[in-house]
């Protein structure tokens, strides 16, 4: 059957990864080559192979002369770093991935025809896979059989997810604009993809191919062979973020938990210690307190029997329950102390938040949206993390890829984005200093921390959009309430190129003066002017930020 599209056949790009796969590239590079489908960009990457495969790559190009594009690493950076940079090179309206795997025949026709039909709202394209071992002899089973596998779409892929790892990535093509909006893969993990599909399943549907698209080979170097139990800890940072989902959600993390720390009792993972403490916070159960105990005491369990069985000790619930009714009953009777009832918590460097806070109580606001932009940290030196606690919501945008996790662990409620916010469409070097709170787009201002004597980490490309582009396509258009921004370098710009008469924020906290490790930073007027021009009033200053109201919300 003839494939129709609406339009010329859109772009897809196809990254290849290579590592120490000289007996297996040629044949997946023969299978993108053989697709019926010629509109491709394909992106190979050797990630500093030890074996013969760059010269069997560069033999195979030298004769499949086409739209490739070969890079070879001098060091290994590992698949996530590997597959972003991949993903930054890309141009395709779509993506997928091969590695030692092989596309079967027509994969792309069939699922650019499928997607082509499909809404905005969808973000990936998925099938089952058969699977292979090393010789190329089929094992008679299919992915779906290893997995809790789902045809889809389905209204809960988040939860459907977590229970069971049901895509392949060789299986799938994924919508590039979905996967700029949600951010790439998370360069700290190296269990990459069920992070990704759980942020694109947040906020995006998946389609489900009923044709077999792909081949899933299971070798000796297979990531399923070779993850070990680095991997089972992977797994968990990367479904922790979502345990709170459901209960279904939680009571599989739990169990999954357990599983873990019986190996990590066992083989002594160096982190074990973290994870019994923290199964404390999602069950506290007395089972979890010993858990606790042990790793605040540093007792290490030898034999990871001794976990297991202690996993099976239900007889413990009732003393676990009249523990808790014991300690109900003691916390009631205890008198409040009048200290604890006029204190005011505050996360931010100077108290900004509760001077915004105060703001939007006088004008009855109890629940005020915000966009933090270059927000840094959930909690630490953060103007949003005391609105986060009272229960408001908003966006956080972190340049850092290494800063961007933290944010889906501890405010999953919040839409994070992993972007960079300029007033255009660009990509610019990120200066990621020593110290975070002072990363920066700006060469100037490196430069100048660097001759205050601050340290620079590292140099990053990293690609910027606008704030106008995250307001339309996540708020609807409609600015929340209240901006935050600190971008050391760009605010200035940002700010210039809202479109106040569209929308603007209520409130707006903007670092006012210039870094001095002395304190004595020079304001910065032109910010300040710039908002007065557009109809703001400067609340107050902190002598490090300054609150902008607007005058129309302030003066009523």
């Amino acid at each position: 059957m003839p494939i129709n599209y609406k339009f010329e056949r859109p772009l897809v790009t196809i990254i290849t990864l290579v590592y120490n796969t000289g007996e297996y590239v040629v044949k997946a590079l023969e299978s993108v080559k053989s697709q019926s489908y010629d509109n491709i960009q394909h992106i190979i990457i050797d990630d500093c192979s030890s074996d013969n495969s760059i010269e069997i790559v560069e033999k195979w190009l030298g004769t499949n002369l086409k739209n490739f594009t070969f890079i070879k690493h001098p060091q290994n950076l590992g698949i996530t770093k590997s597959m972003n940079e991949g993903l930054r090179l890309s141009k395709g309206k779509y993506v997928s991935f091969v590695s030692d795997d092989l596309f079967l025949p027509g994969k792309l026709d069939r699922q650019v025809q499928i997607f082509e039909d499909l809404g905005q709202e969808y973000a990936l394209v998925y099938s089952d896979i058969q699977m292979i071992n090393d010789e190329g002899v089929k094992l008679g089973t299919l992915f779906s059989s290893l997995n809790r596998f789902m045809i889809g779409p389905e209204e809960n892929l988040v939860e459907e997810l977590f229970l069971g790892h049901f895509i392949h990535g060789s299986a799938a093509l994924l919508s590039k604009e979905a996967l700029t909006k949600v951010g790439y893969f998370n360069e700290s993990l190296i269990v990459e993809d069920i992070d990704l599909y759980l942020r694109l399943a947040k906020n995006y549907k998946f389609k489900f191919d009923n044709e077999i698209s792909a081949i899933y080979r299971i070798h000796g170097r297979s990531l399923l062979k070779t993850i070990g139990i680095n991997g089972l800890e992977q797994n968990l940072l990367s479904l922790e973020p979502y345990c709170l989902h459901s209960d279904r959600t939680l009571k599989h993390f739990i169990q999954y938990l357990d599983y873990c720390l019986s190996r990590f009792s066992k083989e002594g993972y160096p982190n074990w210690r973290i994870w019994f403490k923290k199964r404390w916070s999602y069950k506290q159960d007395i089972l979890s307190l010993y858990f606790y105990f042990i790793a605040l005491f540093n007792i290490r369990l030898k034999n990871h029997n001794t976990v297991k069985s202690l996993l099976n000790l239900s007889y413990l619930k009732r003393f676990v329950v009249n523990c808790k009714i014991r300690i109900k009953k003691k916390l009631l009777t205890k008198p409040v102390l009048i200290k604890e009832k006029f204190k005011s918590e505050s996360y931010s460097q100077c108290a900004e938040d509760l001077l915004v806070q105060y703001v939007f109580r006088l004008r009855k606001i109890t629940n005020p949206t915000y966009l933090d932009i270059g927000a840094h940290h959930p909690y630490q030196l953060s103007n949003t993390a005391l609105f986060y606690q009272k229960g408001c919501k908003g966006i956080n945008i972190e340049a850092n890829p290494s800063l961007h996790n933290a944010f889906e662990i501890y405010r999953p409620n919040d839409i994070n984005l992993n972007i960079g916010i300029s007033d255009k469409e660009e990509e610019l070097d990120f200066y990621i200093m020593t110290d975070n709170t002072l990363s920066t787009f700006s060469k100037e201002e490196c430069d100048q921390l660097i001759a205050y004597g601050k340290k620079l980490d590292k140099i990053e490309k990293i690609k910027l959009t606008t704030i106008n582009f995250v307001i339309d396509n996540y708020c609807d258009g409609i600015f929340p309430d209240f901006l935050s921004i600190d971008v050391e370098g760009l605010d200035f710009q940002i700010l210039k190129s809202i479109d106040f008469e569209k929308s603007s924020p209520k409130v707006i906290c903007v670092e006012a003066s210039e870094y001095s490790p002395v304190g004595s930073g020079a304001r910065r007027n032109e910010l300040i002017h710039l908002l007065v021009d557009k109809g703001y009033y400067e609340y107050a200053n902190t002598n490090l930020n300054a609150i902008m109201v607007k005058n129309d919300f302030w003066f009523i």
